[in-house]
């Protein structure tokens, strides 16, 4: 008897006996797990398949991707206000695979069923995800992430430092460093020696990331760099008050809302005009992608950032103090007068994250824990 599968991009079959050696669940990809779901499938024996909802908790992360080796679960079920999940992965598939790796978080109901029974049945269940929530590891809810933890086989995480931390609380577990990548190796170009005129804000507008923080440093700092511009890409809940605070300052002509923008192209090309990257509030994967693309950062001390943060030191970056518009300022108009020099060390910077946080790494760590 044969299963039809709906998959986003076409429909696949699939024989009750060919079970793929490792199932992915995930609430949704966004757009940037493209090039790892790409270079799987490129290699993929039934290997390593995916299964996809629709949305995330934060409303406006979508599923994006597209693949053979991808499948749709159709909608989430959200309930208690966005406060709980559960995904429709398909439990047969999830309890009969060599090894099943569920989304570390406590939120997800679906989660811990297929946790609880394969650890009663004795199987491998691996874990994806950051080793503490955002708020650290002094979190209320780092209580459940430690317990859901000790009852997988091990996990896959994002960086060197969260696998050290994985290892200290839990020894003798598994742990893979599948680093937190957009690109292919080829896609992370550096920008060429040109001087840049962009100050680049990339990511959701919420609060979180305060992007009104920037527009403000922005407006302290413009008389000081006449031709620079601010540039932010991305949508979210706090648009609106940014084309109300920019109107009021008189900035139209000096700041660009670009919107959700996934091509790469689009953002080579805007990153390659850019002089920094600015991280007002708390910074992730945009840090690497930046880099990537030779870009230096310029981010927020004491903010809850992602483990990524890893990845910046003296030679790629410059902190400013925390809601402090001011500093942001002075670090701006720094970077203005030092451009010349940070263009000199564009391909420095992007060659020392190109192989450590490329898509090809972060698939590499899937395929060994497939293994």
């Amino acid at each position: 008897m044969e299963a039809k599968i709906c998959i986003r991009g076409g429909t696949s079959m699939l024989h009750d006996h060919d079970r793929p050696r490792m199932v992915v669940h995930q609430l949704a990809l966004p757009h940037y797990r493209q090039a790892l779901l790409d270079i799987l499938a490129e290699a993929n024996d039934q290997g390593v398949l995916f299964e996809i909802g629709d949305s995330q908790f934060y409303e406006g992360v979508t599923a994006e991707v597209s693949g053979e080796n991808v499948v749709d679960t159709g909608r989430n079920i959200f309930i208690f206000k966005r406060r709980l999940a559960i995904q429709r992965v398909n439990l047969r598939r999830a309890f009969s695979s060599k090894t099943t790796v569920i989304e570390l978080n406590p939120r997800i109901l679906n989660a811990w069923l297929v946790l609880v029974v394969r650890r009663v049945m004795r199987q491998r269940t691996l874990s994806w995800g950051h080793v503490f929530p955002r708020a650290g590891r002094s979190s209320r809810t780092e209580m459940l992430r430690r317990r859901m933890r000790s009852l997988t086989s091990g996990m896959i995480v994002y960086t060197e430092s969260e696998a050290i931390d994985f290892k200290s609380l839990h020894p003798g577990k598994e742990v893979y460093v599948a680093s937190n990548a957009i690109y292919r190796e080829s896609e992370m170009v550096p920008k060429p020696a040109t001087l840049g005129t962009d100050f680049i804000v990339i990511g959701r507008l919420v609060d979180g990331k305060k992007p009104l923080l920037a527009l403000d440093a922005f407006r302290l700092a413009a008389s000081s760099m006449p031709d620079a511009r601010l540039v932010f890409i991305g949508k979210g809940p706090l648009e609106k008050s940014l084309e109300e605070a920019i109107d009021r300052n008189r900035l139209r002509d000096r700041v660009e809302l670009l919107g959700h923008v996934t091509e790469w192209s689009v953002l080579r090309d805007r990153f390659h005009r850019a002089v920094a990257m600015l991280g007002p509030g708390y910074i992730g994967l945009n840090a690497t992608q930046s880099l990537g693309f030779g870009i230096p950062v310029v981010f927020a001390k004491d903010e809850p950032h992602a483990p990524e943060i890893e990845a910046l030191n003296q030679t790629n970056s410059a902190t400013f103090s925390k809601d402090d518009a001011e500093g942001l300022a002075r670090t701006m108009v720094d970077f203005w007068k030092a451009r010349a020099d940070w263009a000199r060390r564009s391909q420095m910077m992007s060659d020392a994250v190109r192989a450590r946080y490329s898509a090809e790494a972060m698939a590499a760590a899937f395929v060994a824990a497939a293994s």
